[in-house]
């Protein structure tokens, strides 16, 4: 069966030219689609991004904004307290009774000229690190900072006027705080105490989401002199924050990017097992750096949200494409199969005779082309009219599939071609074939066909033989319009006269090679 349907349909599977240019038209409309699209969603994606730095940088430099500008107002507060603090060491009337006057007019007059509600308590420590005094007058027993940052920092380095410490829960208020402090100094010039300000985190972000965009970023952190976080939002209790540790370490890991004033960085980093990305304002005054950040995710999110329209355009883009062209190749391969079995012969299998007016014409310009010979058979069935009288027509025509198996599988080379001539006859054109080569393959058809043993109603039939007429000829433009098959047929009638069941030449073979 192979190599019946071997001719015929490697022509389907080899599409038609329509079925090759819908292929190609389709290609190349999916990569211009597809080229397109992802372009728009590349330049989507860097617009994304550049709104994303520019209000990452935004927000970073609006909390360094306001957290700079209290903790001005702060230490100028701070130090109108530390003098009349000081004042009354020199004048020998410092105790927790005057301390406590001193802050309560500190308090009376910070409210007269600012409305800030960031400020939390005012606190006095001495050198042992107790608490004396604190600015809403209740009671200090028992209290003491001695492990404070702001308070070992000051009492450690006699050349710091100032110091901001990290956000801690208050001992006072329970409150997550930051504290900015000064030292208070005696008539000496030693280290006598510290004056402190509290500084309320939750009224800091109250201000803050009346200016920035939330929404916007997930964490804000701010510190100062590159020590641990004295701002952080979302603070580190509330849902979904980061943990202590995390934020320092994060902290830590941004303070080594060493930012300068003035400098503005945007960039992303490797934390927790995510990245994400960081926008950076510097402020030289109190070397305090603020940084927001984003998850990169959220950033994929957000993209994925705002193109959701483009995604489902290209989808449909794509679906709607892919089925019109689909149903297009659909067509040229029904076009390609009808035109296949146009040129088939459906009994046999083997093509026709209208594929041999397709086919005999590039065979005998090859030639030409080439100038190898082509070789053309004639077969005929003996007595096949005999043969279906006595078994029928039904069988005969099983017994002429049997035939066109037997001759097809004689011509194995795949340029060689078969067909079935009309009734009983089968036409076979061999390229680059010489007349021995020819005479081989008659023969092997000869036999091939004596070796069938059909069976009719169980019982062999009787035996079945073709005669064979063959011509070969080299093609030039002298011969090319000799008839082969024709000459091949008359060759065949010779071998039918000479008794049948064998293969004969054409006689004019030399003269055609000559000519």
């Amino acid at each position: 069966m192979k190599f019946i349907f071997d001719d015929h349909f490697k022509e389907l599977k080899k599409l038609s030219r329509l079925s090759r240019l819908i292929l190609l038209s389709f290609t190349l409309t999916f990569l211009t689609v597809l080229l397109g699209s992802t372009f728009a969603l590349y330049q989507n994606w860097n617009i994304g991004l550049e709104l994303t730095k520019s209000d990452l940088l935004k927000n970073a430099e609006l909390g360094s904004y306001l957290i700079e500008r209290n903790v001005i107002n702060i230490l100028k507060t701070l130090d109108t307290t530390k003098e009349k603090l000081e004042s009354s060491i020199q004048t020998k009337t410092f105790n927790p009774q005057t301390v406590a006057g001193v802050l309560s007019q500190s308090l009376h007059d910070v409210n007269n000229y600012s409305s800030s509600d960031f400020l939390g308590l005012q606190l006095v420590i001495d050198k042992t690190g107790a608490l004396i005094a604190r600015s809403d007058g209740k009671s200090t027993e028992n209290i003491n900072y001695i492990d404070r940052y702001y308070f070992f920092n000051l009492k450690n380095n006699k050349n710091l006027n100032r110091t901001i410490g990290p956000l801690l829960i208050s001992r006072t208020t329970n409150e997550w705080v930051f504290h900015v402090a000064v030292p208070i100094h005696d008539t000496k010039g030693d280290f006598f105490g510290v004056l402190a300000q509290q500084v309320i985190e939750t009224e800091i972000i109250n201000e803050l989401k009346k200016y920035a965009d939330i929404k916007s970023f997930d964490l804000m952190i701010n510190q100062f002199d590159g020590i641990d976080a004295s701002f952080i939002y979302p603070l580190p209790d509330t849902p979904n924050s980061p943990s202590i540790e995390e934020l320092s370490r994060l902290g830590h890991m941004i303070n080594q990017l060493h930012a300068k004033s003035g400098f503005e960085l945007f960039q992303s980093i490797e934390t927790n097992n995510q990245q994400i990305m960081i926008g950076f304002s510097h402020s030289p005054i109190f070397n305090m750096l603020t940084f927001v950040s984003v998850p990169l995710e959220r950033l994929v999110e957000r993209f994925l949200l705002k193109n959701a329209y483009l995604f489902t355009y290209i989808v449909l883009g794509f679906l709607f494409v892919s089925t019109l062209f689909y149903y297009l190749f659909c067509i040229s391969v029904d076009l390609a199969a009808s035109n296949n079995k146009s040129l088939t012969d459906p009994l046999t299998g083997l093509s026709n005779r209208r594929a041999l007016d397709e086919r005999i014409h590039p065979f005998l310009r090859d030639s030409m082309r080439t100038r190898e010979p082509i070789s053309v058979l004639f077969a005929d069935i003996d007595l096949f009219r005999n043969f279906n009288e006595l078994y029928g027509h039904e069988f005969g025509d099983v017994v002429l599939h049997e035939v066109a198996m037997a001759l097809a599988s004689c011509c194995k080379r795949p340029m060689d071609f078969v067909c079935r001539w009309g009734g009983e006859e089968f036409v076979a054109i061999l390229p680059n074939t010489n007349g021995v080569a020819a005479a081989q393959v008659s023969q092997a058809m000869l036999e091939s066909v004596r070796s069938l043993s059909p069976i009719f109603n169980s019982k062999p039939t009787r035996s079945i033989t073709i005669s064979v007429g063959y011509v070969t000829c080299v093609m030039n433009s002298k011969n090319m319009g000799i008839d082969l098959i024709d000459l091949a047929d008359h060759a065949m009638q010779e071998a039918k006269n000479r008794g049948r069941n064998q293969a004969f030449q054409h006689p004019s073979d030399a003269a055609l090679n000559e000519s």
